[in-house]
């Protein structure tokens, strides 16, 4: 009795692994060949990034940026979004 519950519990196992390996597999071939389309936005606030959020625009990047080497810096935000 111990010997088929050990049997069962392994096939389950092995099952659930290879079905977990292979949903994990089709995330990382679908990300792998998803092209993407970048915008980038200086002068970024809140309101900004909401607004492109609403778009189906995804933040990937912030920092400030000197602009034209004048010494004045800018908020500066990076966005994608799979290529339509």
């Amino acid at each position: 009795m111990k010997k088929s519950r050990f049997a069962i519990l392994l096939v389950v196992a092995v099952a659930a692994a290879s079905l977990w390996l292979e949903a994990r597999g089709s995330i990382a071939r679908s990300t792998m060949n998803q092209a993407w389309e970048y915008k980038f936005e200086y002068g970024c606030n809140e309101k900004s990034a909401n607004l492109a959020g609403a778009g189906g625009w995804e933040m990937v990047s912030f920092g400030s940026v000197n602009l034209n080497g004048s010494g004045s810096f800018s908020d500066t935000c990076v966005f994608k979004r799979p290529k339509q």
